[in-house]
């Protein structure tokens, strides 16, 4: 039997917390899952119970599996091999890296398409401002990941913006006082009114990360109730997005 190549955990590949899709494959099979990063043991990354959010396979030991992991500029990979999963432990999974990192040209997330409403407010990050937040702006929620949304509005925007969202996933739950960056932003070529319309990315972003665009002074002005984007707000897109994969391929199976 062909020895799998085992290479130790490379410095700041990954850091502990760190978001981590999962794609297991099988012939034509294919399965996609995330999760987070909660200890490094030297060549081993050990993982908390990962959530499916695409496909029938299921993860085990053995198995080896690409990791695909995102910073600012573009999303990272690499082959690992599944080491153990620990069902008497909320199915901790262990993983070991069998190959070197690479970098692909961009981010990748399994998007949902997605129709409504969406309000959002801007924030102004000016300290002479006396009001940090912009009057209510609207736009139509496109599509949604677990990595943010895709919109269209009428409004004036700039790339870096910080938006407070407001919108439904698809009736079935009500996302208020959600902090984003817009990361693009592009005159739509479908727009029908005589005004441009623009198709704006907002990336959700954590806790952490607003810590370090927002000045504390401002910080303090914004609503009590804002939502960052944390481990449950991630668990609930998710889900959100592989119920509607699922009603998808049921419809699917129906029309063919």
């Amino acid at each position: 039997m062909k020895k799998t190549k085992q290479n130790e955990v490379p410095k700041n590949m990954v850091n502990l917390w760190e978001r981590l899709e999962l794609k297991a494959q099988k012939g034509d099979a294919v399965a996609c899952f995330v999760t987070r990063l909660s200890d490094i043991d030297k060549e081993l990354l050990v993982m908390e119970q990962p959530i499916r959010i695409s496909g029938n396979l299921e993860l085990e030991p053995g198995q080896q599996i690409e990791v695909v992991f995102n910073r600012q500029d573009a999303s990272y990979t690499f082959n690992a091999v599944v080491v153990s999963i620990d069902s008497e432990n909320d199915n901790l999974t262990t993983l070991q890296a069998i190959s070197d990192i690479r970098r692909t040209q961009r981010r990748r997330f399994v998007r949902i398409d997605i129709v409504g409403n969406i309000t959002f407010k801007v924030v102004e990050l000016d300290v002479n401002k006396q009001e940090i937040l912009s009057l209510e702006k609207k736009g139509e929620l496109l599509n949604v990941s677990a990595g943010g949304i895709l919109l269209a509005t009428s409004e004036q925007l700039k790339q870096n913006d910080l938006v407070l969202m407001n919108f439904w996933l698809k009736n079935s739950q009500r996302l208020d006082n959600i902090l984003g960056l817009i990361k693009r932003l592009e005159i739509s070529e479908q727009s029908e009114s005589q005004n441009d319309e623009y198709l704006v990315g907002v990336e959700f972003i954590t806790k952490e990360k607003a810590a370090e665009i927002i000045p504390s002074k401002l910080a303090e002005l914004l609503p009590s109730g804002i939502n960052y984007f944390n481990e449950a707000l991630e668990k609930l897109v998710v889900q959100f997005v592989y119920r509607q994969q699922v009603e998808t391929r049921k419809k699917s199976k129906v029309n063919s």
